[in-house]
């Protein structure tokens, strides 16, 4: 954080109680992040196991999410990766483990 930053928030609450002073964020604009939730990374992963060979865009399509989202719990959530047209976990057997 920039000192600056820390000059306009302290003239901006000199003259204010503790009481008075709120520091919780504003609404905003725009959509929520609703996607992330416990339900759609469960759903995406029953989707995946029980077709291996299934599109982003498929899974996006079924659950009504946009493929971004859905590509990000695929890949960095649930860690799949896809090997030969399939989704596969990344994961090292014992045997490849190079440790």
């Amino acid at each position: 954080m920039c000192s600056f930053t820390v000059r306009r928030w302290s003239k901006e609450l000199a003259g204010t109680s503790p009481t008075e002073t709120d520091l919780h964020d504003k609404a905003r604009c725009g959509r929520p992040n609703t996607v992330n939730d416990i339900q759609h990374q469960e759903r995406v992963d029953e989707i995946v196991q029980a077709n291996r060979r299934i599109k982003v865009r498929e899974i996006s399509e079924m659950l009504g999410i946009s493929t971004g989202r859905a590509q990000f719990i695929i890949h960095d959530v649930l860690g799949y990766r896809k090997l030969c047209a399939r989704w596969v976990p990344h994961m090292l057997s014992p045997e490849l483990n190079l440790n």
